[in-house]
């Protein structure tokens, strides 16, 4: 055989081959970008000083999550290495009942109070997202405007609702509960993608800023209602993590002391564990009428029946005991 004839067989073959790899590879399976699903506001420290960004990143199952930063400043930057800070995920929550979604947590802490930040999400898998940016709570007197809703749902007049209410210009979304009646059933997952995606595209101020969440637990968000287990409200609890019990405090500057309760869907009013909701709340914080005080109080042997302001007031405004 000539040569040249070797040699253009031989390159053929070569090219066959090539071709034949290359349709192998278009078949095998590549991995997927992990798309971002949602991101939205809840906090789980102090209001003025710090907030939890709260992301859903989707991937094809059996993938691992992606890896979740965010960077933030208090100037609006161009790319992200531009911004001055930055955090990565503090609670990364793989949802087993939905193969793929993972809920991811950043907290963002030692911010300056009354102050705008700006902030960018990036994932390991995906680009970053656009610019977002919120309002820290103020640590000094001043006007305090917010909103107060429950039994929200996800039809038309809700995203109604919530367009009236984010006109306000809120600094925060008190939630009574109720919110996607999903009833605490993973099969209505789905409800709360689209309560998510109203909130998402519809809960921002005049000026662009993201309202966080506090919210309080209701009957729709748990399987049966009432005395329900942390299981039987998985999706309201690992959607929005606010803390460690379904009945909280946060303060709202100087002046507001905001008690978040638990009317009994998982938490009961007088039995275990200690600290139920009845306990607790007259034990907790007490913010007084005059200028500049927040008290801690508890009951004591010497007062056990006068209540924590009376003690409070008679005491020159100084509590007879604080909590830890």
């Amino acid at each position: 055989m000539p040569t040249s004839v070797f040699l253009m067989n031989l390159t053929r073959r070569h090219v066959l081959l090539m071709m034949w790899i290359g349709a192998f590879l278009n078949l095998a399976p590549m991995p997927a970008e992990a798309a971002v699903r949602h991101i939205y506001l809840t906090w789980s420290g102090d209001p003025a000083s710090s907030v939890r960004i709260n992301v859903h990143t989707m991937t094809t199952p059996g993938q691992l999550a992606p890896q979740i930063h965010v960077v933030y400043d208090t100037v609006r930057a161009g790319a992200p290495g531009q911004y001055r800070w930055a955090s990565t995920s503090t609670h990364i929550d793989p949802i087993e009942a939905l193969p793929g979604r993972t809920v991811h947590s950043v907290l963002l802490d030692q911010l300056q109070p009354g102050t705008r930040h700006y902030y960018r999400v990036l994932s390991s898998q995906d680009a970053a997202s656009t610019v977002y940016h919120f309002r820290t709570m103020p640590d000094e007197p001043s006007p305090l405007r917010f909103i107060v809703n429950g039994d929200m749902g996800i039809d038309e007049h809700a995203r109604q609702l919530q367009s009236v209410a984010a006109a306000q210009d809120p600094q925060v979304a008190l939630l009574g509960g109720d919110l996607a009646y999903s009833n605490g059933n993973w099969d209505h997952a789905d409800r709360w993608d689209r309560w998510l995606d109203h909130w998402d595209s519809l809960m921002v101020t005049s000026t662009g800023d993201q309202i966080p969440i506090v919210s309080a637990i209701g009957n729709h968000e748990v399987r049966g209602g009432y005395a329900g287990t942390e299981q039987d409200a998985g999706l309201y609890l690992r959607y929005l993590p606010q803390s460690s019990k379904t009945f909280y405090d946060r303060q709202l500057g100087p002046h507001v002391a905001l008690l978040v309760l638990d009317s009994g869907h998982l938490a009961s009013h007088d039995g275990e564990p200690p600290g139920c909701s009845r306990h607790w709340c007259g034990t907790k914080t007490v913010t007084s009428a005059l200028p500049s005080t927040t008290c801690r109080c508890s009951p004591d042997s010497a007062s056990p029946a006068q209540p924590c302001h009376e003690r409070v007031a008679a005491s020159g405004n100084r509590c007879s005991r604080n909590l830890p």
